[in-house]
């Protein structure tokens, strides 16, 4: 049997496990030899930090469940209708490569209609976004122990 799937809107009572996709994956964009994310982006993980950008409308939220498990997870946040940048984009372990990352991609291309889009994305996830559309849009930068590409879409 076929999983099911299903996108929807990040409901607040999907707020922990969120957070436990997120701090599970955080460490990609640790620089090498660095064993800790920083407090400022630990504490952008709280629940209560989650919570506030769920209820931020300038933030977009959908997360994709697979057989009721939470498998993938997509924010972008805006400043006005043409100004996006890609927040969040986290896939669960176990759903890596399964399609995930892009019907989530896909699915906010649709409903938001953007031409361009931000991205500060960790080395590990550069080829995922490349496949997406996004090109490079910079050098590598580093930051409190923390490595990340900034890329761009539609540009």
């Amino acid at each position: 049997m076929s999983p099911s799937k299903k996108a929807s809107p990040l409901a607040a009572s999907q707020v922990p496990a969120l957070r436990a996709l997120v701090l599970s994956l955080a460490r990609y964009y640790l620089a090498p030899g660095q064993t800790q994310l920083p407090e400022w982006l630990q504490a952008t993980f709280t629940e209560e930090a989650f919570a506030r950008r769920l209820a931020d409308k300038r933030f977009y939220h959908r997360v994709l469940l697979i057989d009721g498990e939470l498998a993938g997870y997509i924010a972008l946040h805006t400043t006005d209708s043409d100004t996006f940048h890609l927040y969040h984009l986290f896939v669960d372990a176990r759903f890596q490569r399964q399609g995930v990352a892009k019907q989530l991609w896909q699915l906010a291309l649709n409903e938001l209609g953007f031409s361009t889009c931000s991205l500060r994305s960790s080395l590990f996830a550069v080829p995922v976004y490349q496949r997406f559309g996004f090109v490079v849009n910079g050098e590598l930068q580093e930051k409190d122990g923390l490595q990340f590409q900034p890329m761009v879409y539609g540009e």
